[in-house]
């Protein structure tokens, strides 16, 4: 499935988990929600515990797929580049994702919600192999863009569903990982010149109770 989402699309999935988090009984189940196979989709006639489970199973699937494709494409910059800052931002963005990725994983058991393998789309396999043809500055400079637009969509992604989240849990989980993710994009954004000229002792760890809900805003 083509995990690239639009801001409609985005939108009117936010709209229905906040229609179903007001009434028990919403009229009708918008169609053009992105659902992961395999994943809960709201009902029309949704309990409240039915409504976690089905915002819980498409959060955390799609925050899943973000975590592993940015690992992917960071694994590619460890393997082509050798530019000491993007190697260490390349291992940062894995160490950082990998993290995450165990904490959502540990809640999705804890709910009993299954997450999918990941399969990288049509769009992003391209993405992946259009880095693989390029070398030394060109690589550089696109990983970064490629890096930049990645989180930036996910950080859209995490602001819109945000609002309509009614699982404590999941949002604890949201607040805790933003301020990473917020990190490793103004990197993005600097390019070379704002990546890390040594590689961190230790990465950042979402903490699993924030004290304030972050903005989830992207750099420009």
């Amino acid at each position: 499935m083509n995990r690239w989402f639009t801001i409609g699309t985005l939108s009117l999935t936010v709209f229905s988990l906040a229609a179903l988090a007001q009434s028990p009984t919403p009229s009708a189940t918008p169609s053009a929600s992105p659902t992961p196979s395999g994943s809960a989709s709201p009902t029309a006639s949704a309990s409240p515990s039915a409504l976690i489970q089905a915002e819980g199973s498409y959060v955390l699937n799609q925050m899943h797929y973000f975590y592993q494709k940015q690992a992917a494409l960071s694994q590619a910059a460890l393997q082509k580049s050798t530019t000491p800052g993007v190697v260490n931002y390349a291992n940062k963005v894995v160490s950082d994702s990998t993290k995450a990725d165990q904490q959502l994983s540990d809640l999705a058991g804890q709910k009993g919600i299954t997450l999918e393998p990941f399969q990288a789309s049509s769009a992003d396999q391209g993405a992946l192999t259009t880095l693989s043809g390029l070398s030394g500055d060109d690589f550089d400079n696109a990983f970064f863009l490629v890096m930049n637009i990645e989180q930036q969509a996910e950080l859209q992604f995490l602001a819109l569903v945000r609002p309509a989240v009614i699982d404590p849990a999941l949002l604890a989980l949201i607040d805790a990982q933003v301020p990473v993710i917020q990190a490793n994009q103004k990197i993005a954004a600097g390019g070379v010149a704002a990546a890390p000229s040594a590689s961190p002792s230790a990465s950042a760890s979402p903490s699993a109770s924030p004290s304030a809900s972050p903005s989830a805003s992207a750099s420009p």
